[in-house]
């Protein structure tokens, strides 16, 4: 699966970040081009579109120290602090018994 910026809603096709409209654009100036090879950017638009259907903002307050080592973490990586918050609702909500 491509990776996907949920933060700017965004998805990395070639090594570069495309939003919605930025990769219609692109297939329309492909097809405009005569260039009919538009199936990864197709792709790409059908799982960005599928990933934020949906989707919701959520604000989340955290104590100081939590921010203070959150921002360290993001500091040393390439990640951004909504990824590490998703991730640790996912693994939060897999352990619980629903």
């Amino acid at each position: 699966m491509s990776k996907v910026n949920y933060d700017e809603r965004t998805i990395k096709v070639d090594d570069r970040w495309y939003s919605q409209i930025a990769l219609s654009d692109k297939i329309n100036e492909m097809l405009d081009m005569k260039d009919f090879r538009i199936a990864k950017f197709g792709k790409a638009l059908e799982v960005l579109d599928k990933e934020m259907e949906g989707a919701e903002e959520v604000h989340v307050v955290l104590p100081e120290q939590t921010v203070i080592r959150l921002n360290k973490l993001v500091s040393k990586s390439s990640r951004s602090v909504g990824d590490y918050i998703r991730e640790a609702l996912k693994i939060y909500l897999r352990t619980r018994a629903l």
